[in-house]
């Protein structure tokens, strides 16, 4: 299942802390699924998730444990207390999860990470810390979390859920439900019959796609949504900001509501505008909404 690598030692000083010493284990990751559409969880710690989905039903790939110390003798120390838990199958689910089996919860600069192939029939649900999670192809749904990392989600084709710290959210061809929850970055979604639900602080969010019947929010605070829509959408707007204004490329029908330069309130469109709802709030920034001049669009909304 998992082939050891020669070990890789490395040494580095910064001026004004104390050396550390770097040991670096790769091993080789053979897994086969069964089922049509089989759930991957993938736990790392400090590191890096980077998946690529490929035909197939196998999945392939490294896995990465860094174990640092202050000299070699603890280096090693952390290389042997950390282990990847790999289950092929729990209630239809393939795990491949870091442990530490010496009980320690402090990890330093240590971590692991993963580089994968995996079908694009599988499900995957891909947490990590202080560091970046990456999916390229198409697949059955992502959940991923992490901290402090920025999260890659493209070509998906299909729902994503997203909550991270410190770190942009990149989501493109995302088709259904779109959770996507950062601070003090941006997010950027782009997709088709999407359920929307986007939430940031200190970061803008772009936005555009066709939306389902259903209630769809933009938030973010100090920074600018930006949302383009079909040229035949039809739904509710409520937009907000203060200190800013909101422009909208839409004919507006409002039933007689006042609005002014930070606040829009009213239905777009001509067909039933009732059953889906989007709303959009900022403060101390823009709010643009636009037609989209893409034909494609137009007809996946019909």
């Amino acid at each position: 299942m998992c082939r050891i690598l020669p070990l890789l030692f490395l040494v580095s000083a910064v001026a004004g802390c104390s050396p550390q010493y770097t040991i670096i284990e790769h091993s080789d990751v053979n897994l086969t699924t069964s089922g049509d559409r089989p759930t991957l969880v993938v736990e790392m710690i400090n590191g890096t998730i980077s998946i690529e989905t490929v035909n197939g039903k196998d999945i392939s790939g490294q896995l990465t444990v860094r174990g640092v110390g202050i000299d070699k003798e603890e280096a090693e120390k952390e290389i042997k207390a950390i282990h990847f838990d790999i289950k092929p199958d729990v209630e239809g689910k393939i795990q491949i999860k870091t442990i530490r089996t010496d009980g320690n919860k402090h990890w330093n600069s240590s971590g692991t990470e993963a580089t994968l192939q995996v079908p694009a029939a599988c499900k995957l649900e891909l947490v990590t810390s202080n560091g970046r999670i990456q999916v390229n192809g198409r697949n059955h749904g992502v959940i991923a979390k992490t901290k402090n990392g920025s999260v890659s989600i493209k070509q998906s084709q299909a729902s994503v859920h997203v909550q991270t710290d410190n770190g942009a959210v990149t989501c493109t061809d995302v088709e259904g439900p779109a959770n996507i929850e950062t601070s003090n970055a941006s997010i950027n979604l782009t997709g088709r019959k999407l359920l929307v639900n986007c939430k940031s602080s200190n970061g803008s969010i772009k936005f555009a796609g066709d939306l389902i019947p259903g209630n769809h929010k933009l938030l973010t605070s100090n920074s600018h949504i930006n949302a383009t829509l079909p040229q035949k959408a039809a739904l509710t707007l409520d937009a907000n900001t203060s200190n800013g204004r909101i422009s909208n490329d839409f004919k507006l029908s409002n039933g007689g509501r006042k609005n002014s330069k930070t606040n829009l309130q009213g239905e777009i469109g001509e067909g039933d505008a009732s059953n889906t709802t989007l709303t959009l709030k900022t403060s101390n920034s823009s709010i643009s909404i636009k037609r989209s001049k893409d034909a494609k669009q137009v007809e996946d909304t019909e």
